[in-house]
């Protein structure tokens, strides 16, 4: 749900040709699911959830790909 409400704001920004920032949040719960919302055209992600019950969120984001 979260992810598909990222793209219709994506979309909306593109359609509008504004340039509002998107910041995309919940469920996402690894460094792969914020590297796929930052491929997919958001600003930023924002993540509590995994943050909380992975400590290294943050290094495996930085190593990841």
């Amino acid at each position: 749900m979260a992810e598909e409400v990222t793209q219709n704001l994506i979309d909306l920004r593109t359609k509008w040709k504004d340039d509002f920032v998107i910041c995309s949040v919940g469920g996402m719960m690894n460094a792969e699911d914020l590297h796929r919302r930052l491929d997919m055209g958001a600003d930023m992600v924002m993540s509590a959830t995994a943050a909380m019950w992975d400590p290294y969120l943050a290094q495996k984001f930085h190593e990841y790909k």
